[in-house]
């Protein structure tokens, strides 16, 4: 694993000011994380995972705008649908 991110959609853009998500329009979701310094042989692929934190463990905000924890699974209406487009692209710096 070269790299790894752990973020809330709603807080992307600012940390201090949730932004929700709306149904049914295209929202790009800025993202950084560290990578580790890895040297990769000429023709490598790298491989992106973007996925949705849903583990027993994990705090699911049901995007109704109120606190996350005083959400419930009754709120969640209508259900989380994710499309990645394809004009999505995740820039990887390259240096030397």
């Amino acid at each position: 694993m070269l790299g790894y991110a752990l973020e809330r959609a709603s807080f992307a853009r600012d940390a201090t000011r949730r932004v929700l998500l709306q149904p049914g329009r295209p929202t790009r979701i800025p993202f950084e994380t560290t990578f580790v310094a890895r040297q990769c042989e000429a023709g490598s692929r790298l491989l992106v995972l973007l996925d949705v934190n849903m583990n027993p463990a994990a705090q699911v905000n049901y995007g109704m705008g109120r606190d996350v924890s005083a959400e419930s699974v009754s709120d969640a209406n209508p259900p989380l649908q994710i499309e990645y487009h394809n004009d999505s692209n995740i820039v990887v710096p390259i240096g030397q």
